[in-house]
């Protein structure tokens, strides 16, 4: 089980690059064709001419009525096989848009009359799904990558690993079940080969084992490394941690019944981590829906996932409809219960709130050490943004400036509000008044007992100069001490110092 996923990420790489390059070489619009291939009792009708204009057709049709039209730069009929057993083929669909390193959709149906849709999914880099059978028994699995380390992390797209993802059939859909099988995650591990990217085969080592369940055998092996490539990745280990807390939970909301439910192109991100009590597996995310936003927890119960009621519903922004308008960070407590860090920036403000997370409501912790913690961060974060948007190399208006330059006279005397208690000692200096950017990665409480508590974690951060239109970003470990005064959780001190381990590229 060593060579799966390192045949599926090359073969969609290649694949990638000839559709792009034979984007390119288009210099008219070759004549529309059309084939008709048979799938059980269905056609599969293709109507295109590759990349030339209009968009391919695909259309999934019986006896003169189409059950379902995808229209793309380019379309398929990838298979047409018995996926689950039932005696009924599932034909597998794809569409690609024609970008690079991304684009490509799929679609598995299964052809009863109506016809059932068990997946959709975006594939992001990948070609398709591989058909395999994980458990010897049953249904087929589907086997494909997940791109979430695209880029990540100072990496080319050359050097980004791809991780595997599994999917099984479970409740009349595929589902991820890649958290199910860590004997398979950990055959992924292996030395680097000579025509792969070390960094990337590194990375996707450490993530293996993290997501295995075995996070001590992640820190020793990183331990084995030579020292560029350890600090690289100690330095970005919170927002591996971060990043990984979703694998095997994206697709909850999709498989969630009722008002809960929705589909892939409405999911806007989310956190995973175990919110009501230790040891569960939640998801939250935030979806959205004709302009309209909610975040809900999503929890499996009795091998369903279920969805609350919105905890939080909002307008999506009309200018950036794709972003994911409330991002989150997981936050591991002493308890072994996990609250979560919201940033909204839905009315232009940054503003990180920390929550405590139930299936009825989110719980703003406001006497509380994180609550405090991430006060400070917010307000911080907040005039580092608004300076941000004016170095951001956007095309605004006089007045557009001027609004800006207001929020900026606003945030300010925020942020030196916890300039008091901001130490002197600190290896990293802050000046307020050139601040540029204030991004925080990643929210961890290190220690907490009934009198004190330490919150740290990870920013990117920057000054304005004068003259230069953009602002050189740097990581800081931020570290936020605090004391219970008479029964109110206090700033005593806070500071900064750099992360060491620059990626592969800024080496």
């Amino acid at each position: 089980m060593t060579s799966w996923r390192w045949r599926l990420t090359f073969a969609c790489g290649a694949g990638v690059w000839l559709g792009a390059g034979a984007l390119a070489q288009t210099n008219k619009p070759e004549p529309l064709k059309t084939t008709v291939q048979t799938c059980g009792s269905y056609q599969v009708k293709i109507t295109g001419n590759g990349f030339g204009e209009p968009q391919d057709t695909l259309r999934l049709m019986k006896g003169g009525r189409t059950y379902a039209t995808y229209r793309d730069e380019a379309v398929s009929l990838d298979s047409c096989t018995d996926l689950t057993g039932d005696g009924v083929p599932e034909a597998i669909l794809t569409q690609y848009s024609g970008g690079a390193h991304c684009c490509t959709m799929g679609q598995i149906y299964s052809l009863t009359t109506p016809p059932r849709l068990l997946l959709e999914q975006g594939l992001s880099n990948s070609p398709g799904w591989e058909i395999v059978q994980l458990d010897g028994k049953g249904p087929k699995e589907l086997l494909t990558s997940d791109w979430r380390f695209a880029y990540a992390y100072g990496l080319s797209y050359a050097e980004s690993p791809a991780l595997p993802q599994f999917l099984a059939y479970r409740g009349g859909r595929y589902v991820d079940v890649t958290r199910e099988y860590p004997a398979l995650l950990l055959k992924g591990i292996r030395a680097p080969q000579p025509e792969e990217s070390v960094s990337g085969t590194l990375l996707s080592n450490y993530a293996l084992y993290l997501l295995a369940g075995q996070p001590q055998k992640a820190e020793a092996y990183l331990q084995t490394l030579p020292r560029p490539e350890r600090e690289w990745l100690q330095n970005y280990a919170p927002d591996i941690r971060q990043n990984l807390s979703t694998v095997g939970l994206d697709d909850w909301p999709q498989r969630a019944g009722g008002q809960g439910g929705a589909s892939w192109r409405d999911l806007r991100g989310g956190a995973g981590g175990s919110f009501t009590r230790p040891g569960t597996l939640e998801y939250l995310g935030t979806t959205v829906r004709q302009g309209t936003g909610a975040v809900r927890l999503y929890q499996q119960r009795g091998g369903q996932v279920v969805a609350s009621a919105p905890l939080l519903s909002f307008r999506e922004p009309a200018d950036h409809p794709e972003l994911d308008p409330l991002a989150t960070f997981t936050v591991r407590r002493v308890s072994g219960r996990d609250d979560v860090v919201l940033r909204d920036e839905l009315a232009g403000r940054v503003q990180l709130r920390a929550y405590r997370v139930s299936p009825q409501r989110l719980t703003e912790l406001t006497a509380d050490p994180l609550g405090v913690a991430v006060r400070l961060l917010s307000d911080v974060e907040n005039l580092g943004r608004q300076r941000e948007r004016l170095t951001d190399g956007s095309s605004r208006t006089d007045a557009q400036k001027q609004a800006l330059q207001g929020r900026i006279a606003a945030a300010l005397p925020r942020a030196q509000a916890w300039q008091k208690t901001y130490d002197p000692a600190s290896k990293t200096p802050l000046n307020l008044a050139k601040l540029g950017v204030f991004n925080v990665q990643s929210v961890e409480v290190y220690r907490e007992n009934a009198s004190s508590a330490l919150v740290a974690g990870v920013v990117e951060m920057g000054d304005v100069v004068p003259g230069q239109g953009y602002v050189q970003r740097t990581r800081q470990t931020f570290a936020v001490f605090l004391d219970n005064r008479g029964g109110t959780w206090q700033v005593t001190r806070w500071q900064l110092s750099p992360r060491q381990g620059a990626g592969p590229l800024d080496r």
